[in-house]
């Protein structure tokens, strides 16, 4: 089982600017990695950056979008433990 690293210090969400502490998600590359709360925020996130990329009258479907966050969180992200002063 792999261990899930602790980050010390104040994290900020991505999507929903709030302080995350706790159970939480970041990017697994880069240099200035994005962090997220919980699956919500990644959901919103992704939903955002997809639609950002459609013509204004097109909507993503619920399940397509369940079946890329499941992607994005297996390949992208990793679980982390965030302990905030």
């Amino acid at each position: 089982m792999k261990k899930i690293p602790k980050v010390y210090g104040t994290r900020i969400c991505a999507s929903c600017k709030g302080i995350i502490h706790g159970k939480a998600f970041r990017t697994n590359w880069g240099r200035r990695r994005k962090y997220f709360c919980n699956e919500r925020c990644v959901k919103y996130y992704l939903k955002k950056r997809i639609e950002k990329h459609l013509p204004k009258h097109m909507e993503i479907s619920e399940e397509l979008l369940n079946k890329e966050i499941k992607r994005f969180i297996r390949d992208s992200l990793e679980p982390v433990f965030v302990i905030a002063p």
